[in-house]
Order: C-alpha cells, then structure tokens, then sequence
C-alpha cells in the first residue's frame, strides 16, 4: 500500500467509520418499539379505550354565539379627526373587562339565573370562564356561552351581546370626556414646561455673557487687534529700554572715565538670528513667522545703528556739568517712559487673558447653550401638538355628542345549539390514538434508554472496542437440548476405533498423562451442533464464521490456549463451546480440545446429555493420575469433562498442574478451548489468566449490562482478550443476512415453512428504502 493509499485510509476515513456508527447506535435506538411492540400496543389501546369512554362519560356542551354588527361614522375621518378608537380589536379589548367584571356579570346570572345550584361567587366564576369574545372580520364582533342546557346558553348569549353593546357606547362616551379633559392637563402642563425653559435660557445667556457663539468672532477680532497692539508696544519698550541704556552708558562715562563698551542689544540681536536660522530649517522663507521674525531683526538692526550714532566717540573727559545735567534728565524721562509702557503691556496682557478665556469658553457654552435650545424647541413643539390635539378633540367630542359616534346592530342574534361542541367523537378518537401511539414509543423509548445492556454488535463495540468475531442469532431452542428419539445415545466405541481416532502422540516427561476414554455421543439434541449439519441454517452458517474467524486470530496471533468466558452466569458460553469446538473440530486434520473448566457449576456435560465421568477436578485436586479424554461425534472434539468432585480450593485453576496440563494439551493438540468459569462473580478466570493465551468473551443480547462489560475487561488483561462474540442478536431476522438467506433457501432451521411473512417482508422493503437494514443487492447476488 503506498503512502497515498495510507492516507485516504487514515484520519478521514475513521471519522466516516465514527459518524456511521453513531448513525447506527441512534438508528437502533429508533429501533426499540419495534423490539418492545407491547409497550407501543398496550398503552396505545388503553388510551384509545379511555378516549372511547369519556364520550360516554363526559357531559355534553352547547354552545351559543351572537354576532355584532359595527356601522361606520357618517362623518369621513379626513374631515375631522376621531378620538374613540375605530380599530375594533382594540375596541373589543377596551371593552372586555367591563363585560367581563363581576357587576355586569352578576347581573347576567341574577336575569338567567344558568346554575341555579351553585352560590352567586361560584356561579360568576363559571359564567367567566365560559364566555368567548372574538373579533369576526373588520367590523364585527363574535359572543360565544357554553352551557350544557342549550336554551341557558341562547339566553345568557342573547343578554350579554346586548350588554355589550351598551357597554360599548358609554366607554366611546367616557373614552371621549377622557381624552380632552387628559389634553386639557397637558397642555397646561407643557405651557408651565415651556415658560419654565424660556426662563432658564434667558438666565443662562445673562450669566455667561461675553462667552455665547454669536460673540466669538467679535472676541476673536478684538484678540487680534489687542495681540497687533501688544506687538507695537513690546517693539516701543524695546526701543525704550535700548535708549535708556544708551543714555546711561553716556552719564556713567561723563562722570567716570570708561573703556568703549560693547553696542547695547547685541546679544538679543544674537538670539533672533539664531531663531530665525532654526525657523528656515524648517519653513520657507514666505512663511508668516520667518517673515515677521526677519522684519524684527532689521528694525533692530536699524535701531542699534542710529544708538550708535547717538553715542558717538567716547569723550575723553566729561567736565562741563551742565551738559551732565541734560543727559541725566533725558535719562530719567527715558526710565518713565519704559515703565509706561511696561505699564501699558500688563493692561493688554490682562485683556488678551481675559478675551482668550472667552474664546475657550465658548465651546462649553455653545453645548450646553444648544441642549437648552433643543429643550425649548422640543416643548414649544409639543406645546403646539397638544393645544392642536385639544382643538380636534373638542371638536371630535362635539360630533360624538350630536351624531353618537358608531351604530351597533345586532346582525345575528344568539341561535339555539342543536349539537354539543363537546365532546366531538371524531377528535375524541383521533386524539387518544395518537396520544396513545406517543406515549407507547416514549414509553418504549424511555425503557430502551433506561436499560443498561447490550441490543446490538454496534452498542458492543462502542462499549469495549474488541472486534466482534461473530453475531449468533436468537433461537428459543437455542438454549435447550432435546432427547434423541433414536440413533445411538453414548457410549463408548470399539478400541479399535477409539484407538484411531483418539491419536495425539505420547507425553513427554513431567506432563500428565492423556488418556483416552472412548469416544461419545450426546443424548441430547443440542440446536447448536445440529444446525452445523444443516447447510441452510443461519445459525450455522455463523458458528463457521466465528470458528473462520476465530481460527485466523489464533493463527495471527499464535495462539493455541483460548479460554471462552463471560461477565455473569447465563450468557450461553458453554453452548457456544460446544458449537465452535464442534465446528473447528470438523476440519481434517485439526485436533481441537475442550476442556470444561467451569468447575462451580459445569453444564457442559449436562448439556450433551454426557453420562458423568473423571476429569479436570480430579487431576486438580490429585486423586487422578492421568487424565481422561473423550470423543465426541458428531463434532469430531475432544472433550475433557469438569470431573465429579468439585473444587476444593479456586486457587487450584492457576496453580502448576493447570500449568502443566494446559502445556502438554497445547503440544498434543491443535487448540485448546476451556469452558472457563464467568468473571465477575468469582476468581477462578482471573486467577488463570497468565496460564491461557487468550480469552474470547460472550456477550449476550439484552442480558449483559454494559457496566459488567467494562468491569470484566477490567479484571483481565488487556492483551489477553483477542475478540467478542455477541451471542442472541433478536435483531437477526430483520437483517440483510436473513432476507438474503432466504433466497438462497436458508433459514432459521432448514424447514422453508420459517420464512418471513408477508408483513415482514413488507417492514424490511421499508426499512432498505429508508436506508434502515443493510443493502438488499447482497443477498439477490
């Protein structure tokens, strides 16, 4: 197989053999009113039988209806607006609880008086619950009474259809009073909401005055021209400042003789030439601040020019006083006008402050200015609505006054009931049928969900992941065997045949002794050897698919020691020893030995209808040297029987003589079969699990549990269990198998006359077309 051919087989072809099982196990769960028909059957009958029964049973009910004509206005609506509502399901809504209320419905039982044995409370209650109101089209209304005197129920129908008109005109009347007196209040209340908002805006822009949206363009321009005059007067102080000290640099060297100092602002001019280097960095030179810093730096440079002028050489010596004096004097001015304008730039930066707090206000401002105006327009909006609601409400109030609004017209009066609404036989019939169909699946659902053992091979092998090496049918005689009439009933042979058909080579040295004790055969008619004889039973044909496939696994797995068990008593394992022993034994060639290791309760024996002799107990527990085997025909096995002593001590199964034994058998014979004791209830399996090299497990269809299962490949080892066989599958005769057998003219025993019905063949054509039972093209191949 190449790696491509791997890997359709791998991943994704599991997921597929996973999905169809679980399809499978949902499918024979589907399956279980068909395995439990009496659970279906019998709760079905008794609830149709019930259904039959309470139409004689229950009282009969008539039922009365009136029907009520609604006639339109003679006004159009488009003229002028109605306040009572025309939709007549919201009419009849309106209207129902008063209908419905105890006063009215007092009244009713007062003038019909329709359960004159029941108290007022009692009878008011009742009369409730029997009242249907209904909407009938678009303009008509339905007043049902169930009663089951048919003219109590006429007349309470009749009295309640005309309450009910009257009751309809005076709640339009009340509905119309209501509406203009609820929009009277409204409006009042909207014009107090409304005077209320206007006020809190008013107050609002009063307090927040200077900061409103419609006064931030004004506040922007101001900023601006104020920022414009702040630029002027920080270049004036400038100046000032430059002037102030160039006058002072010429007192100090009037009075002092002083060096030549450097010009005054050549360190400021530093710094703006530096800025401006950094601000070509990054703009053009067209850009607005490189423009304005280099205007800067050129009027500076004018300025410290003209300084220059002023200042002049340095004088050499300073020695008229008067001219002193000037100077001093035009420096004092100079310091008064510095502070001036310093003076001056405080003012505007405190405006500039103040003007751009505005500004950054004003955003605020403006939300919550326009929640307050979006509150007032919702109001004066409203405010309109409802004084325009309350003009049309006056208005409509007026019409119903005049005109009454709607007509009512009693259009059919309430009939006399002739049938009884209940109960109705057919839907009586119907219903408990179905209902009775229902509960018996849920029923058989339920039990087939609560029973917790094994249906089918799909549920076994989901519960212990074993291969299923074979499915043996379920027959009623499967488990008994029968006295032969005739023919020959045990015994033993001449030893000449003895001699010839019991030859398996001597023993070897320190291995007990085999000897033979002639050949045998049952008394009893056991179905299972019966139907290997029988070349169209199906039965059959599965024992020599389990021994087929049991025999591959030995051989694959070179094992020659198999011990056959099940989880508990009565799962027919020792009936399936004898089968597969019998239908291993029927190869020439092939020695296949039996050896009835169920030493608690042997049955195998009994089961052949054996006459008692020496075995496996006696070689156990040392009375007998040797140990005897037998014969059996037909079946062609050798048998070793469980002996008529008994077990002494259950450790004896795993002690070196069952060692011993199970060596020589596995060099004198073929394969070894040991019909072992069931593993839970004691430890006699257990306790020779490291003696065999296998053990083949019996599961029986609806009698092991699954839990008995998992315990029991609990108890042994994993590597020892080699396959499962799934014994009394009810199932079998709706299978593909059986229909195809069928057609090969093989059955459930030979005899033709067991062939499915017509019925059955009819449920298996349906379950193949629905894809239920395997393909039928196998068996008509």
């Amino acid at each position: 197989m190449n790696d491509d051919e791997r890997d359709d087989n791998g991943p994704s072809g599991l997921a597929g053999g996973e999905e169809s099982f679980h399809w499978n196990q949902f499918r024979h769960f589907l399956h279980a009113p068909l395995r439990r028909p009496l659970l279906v059957v019998g709760p079905a009958a008794a609830i149709f039988l019930l259904a039959v029964a309470a139409l004689f049973v229950l009282p009969k009910k008539y039922m009365s209806s009136a029907l009520v004509l609604v006639e339109s206005e003679k006004v159009p609506e488009s003229f002028i607006a109605r306040v009572a509502t025309r939709d007549p399901a919201q009419r009849l809504e309106a209207v129902r609880p008063e209908i419905l209320s105890r006063t009215r419905l007092e009244r009713v039982v007062e003038q019909t008086n329709p359960y004159p044995e029941l108290g007022k409370t009692i009878a008011v209650d009742k009369v409730r619950g029997c009242i249907v109101i209904n909407l009938a089209g678009n303009d008509g209304f339905t007043i049902s009474f169930t009663h089951r005197d048919p003219y109590k129920a006429q007349q309470v129908t009749d009295r309640l259809a005309r309450l009910f008109i009257e009751e309809t005109v005076k709640s339009r009347e009340q509905q119309v009073e209501g509406a203009v007196d609820f929009l009277v209040t409204q409006v009042q209340d909207a014009r107090k909401e409304l005077e209320a908002k206007d006020a809190a805006v008013r107050h609002y822009k009063e307090e927040h005055m200077g900061k409103l949206p419609s006064q931030l363009e004004t506040n922007v321009a101001t900023m601006q021209m104020l920022q414009r005059e702040m630029q002027t007067v920080e270049e004036s102080l400038m100046f000032a400042r430059e002037k102030q000290e160039a006058l002072a640099r010429g007192v100090g060297r009037a009075s002092v003789p002083a060096v030549s100092a450097a010009p005054a602002g050549g360190g400021e001019l530093d710094d703006l030439r530096r800025q401006l280097a950094v601000l070509r960095s990054h703009y053009r030179d067209e850009h607005p601040d490189v423009e304005s810093l280099r205007s800067r730096i050129a009027r500076m440079e004018s300025r410290l020019a003209e300084a220059r002028q002023v200042e002049g050489p340095a004088p050499q010596t300073r020695t008229d006083d008067a001219a002193l004096q000037v100077s001093r004097d035009q420096l004092e001015r100079a310091g008064v006008e510095v502070k001036s304008l310093e003076s001056r730039r405080a003012d505007l930066q405190s405006k500039i402050t103040q003007i751009r707090a505005n500004v950054e206000e004003t955003p605020r401002t403006e939300q919550d200015l326009a929640n307050l105006t979006r509150d007032y327009d919702k109001l004066n909006e409203n405010y309109k609505a409802l004084l325009s609601k309350q003009l049309e409400a006056q208005m409509s109030g007026r019409l119903e006054q005049r005109w009454k609004g709607d007509q009512f017209r009693m259009l059919d009066p309430a009939s006399l009931p002739e049938k009884p609404v209940f109960p109705k036989p057919p839907l009586f019939l119907t219903l408990g049928l179905l209902v009775g169909l229902m509960s018996g699946i849920g029923l058989s659902l339920v039990a087939e969900y609560l029973d917790p053992t094994v249906k089918d091979s799909e549920v076994l092998q989901a519960v212990q992941g074993y291969p299923v090496l074979a499915s043996i049918p379920f027959l009623s005689d499967l488990e008994r065997a029968t006295p032969r009439r005739s023919g020959r009933e045990g015994g033993t042979e001449s030893p000449a045949t003895a001699a010839t058909e019991m030859t398996w080579g001597p023993s070897l040295p320190g291995e007990p002794e085999f000897r033979a004790a002639g050949t045998v055969a049952p008394r009893k008619i056991v179905p299972v050897v019966e139907s290997l004889d029988d070349p169209n039973s199906v039965v059959g044909e599965e024992m020599r698919f389990f021994g087929a496939n049991l025999a591959d696994l030995c051989r694959r797995g070179k094992v020659s020691c198999l011990a056959i068990t099940s989880a508990l008593p009565g799962e027919g394992k020792s009936t399936l020893s004898v089968g597969l022993a019998s239908a291993l034994g029927r190869e020439p060639g092939r020695r296949v030995l039996l050896i009835e290791a169920d030493l608690r309760r042997p049955s195998l024996t009994q089961t052949l209808g054996l006459p008692p002799a020496l075995g496996l107990s006696e070689w156990l527990n040392g009375t007998l040297d040797h140990v005897p085997v037998r014969v059996v025909e037909p079946g062609g096995f050798f048998l070793i029987a469980a002996g008529q002593t008994g077990l002494r001590r259950p450790e004896l199964m795993g002690s070196t003589r069952m060692d011993t034994l199970l060596r020589a058998a596995r060099r004198l014979f073929d394969l070894v079969l040991l019909d072992a004791v069931p593993v839970l209830p004691v430890a006699d399996t257990v306790l020779m699990q490291d003696l065999v090299d296998g053990f083949q497990l019996v599961v029986r269809s609806r009698r092991t549990p699954r839990d008995a299962i998992r315990d029991t490949l609990g108890k042994l080892r994993p590597d020892r269990v080699i396959g499962v066989v799934f014994n009394g599958h009810r199932e079998y005769k709706a299978s593909h198998k059986y229909y195809g057998y069928h057609r090969y003219g093989m059955a459930y025993g030979a005899p033709m006359k067991d062939a499915p019905g017509l019925l059955a063949r009819i449920a298996l054509a349906l379950r193949t077309r629905l894809g239920l039972a395997g393909a039928d093209e196998y068996g008509s191949s």
